[in-house]
């Protein structure tokens, strides 16, 4: 995945609102999200696009979005609809269509990490699981409460 290389590790903006990590020699990607504003869901899912695109289409792109800091989830919630998106938003994930909708070349499985105060929301995010679940064959979702389960639950689809 040598198009990865780019995107080094650490923190994307300079006040740390937005980290990127990779696990398992760049085959798993982390963004961790500690800032409710909206610019920084949008650096997200630029971000979140630049990767999908870059990553090599015989590879299953494997991510981790935690949303688990303190009021994330809900303020990502307000912005978005749907908060089980490849990209992000809406507009991120309609913009990679074409990636995306290739179910012969995309695989995802994409783990999704909240606080666990958050589990009154959780129902509701396990109809959209399952709605997008019959929408896109290609791409998996699982929803976590920590970071080292949804890491197990990606690293099973390694190959």
């Amino acid at each position: 995945m040598s198009g990865l290389a780019r995107f080094q590790a650490g923190n994307v903006d300079e006040a740390g609102k937005l980290r990127l990590n990779w696990h398992d020699d760049q085959r798993i990607v982390v963004y961790k999200i500690t800032n409710g504003e909206r610019t920084t869901f949008d650096t997200w899912a630029r971000l979140a696009v630049e990767i999908i695109r870059a990553w090599h289409p015989s590879q299953r792109y494997l991510a981790l979005h935690d949303i688990s800091h303190p009021g994330i989830a809900l303020q990502y919630s307000s912005f978005s609809r749907n908060i089980l998106l490849p990209a992000v938003t809406e507009e991120a994930t309609a913009s990679i269509q074409d990636v995306v909708g290739d179910t012969e070349r995309f695989q995802a499985s994409i783990a999704l990490v909240v606080s666990s105060q958050f589990s009154g929301y959780l129902t509701n995010t396990m109809a959209q699981l399952e709605s997008y679940r019959r929408q896109f064959q290609n791409l998996s979702f699982k929803v976590f409460a920590d970071e080292n389960t949804a890491l197990g639950w990606l690293r099973s689809h390694l190959s």
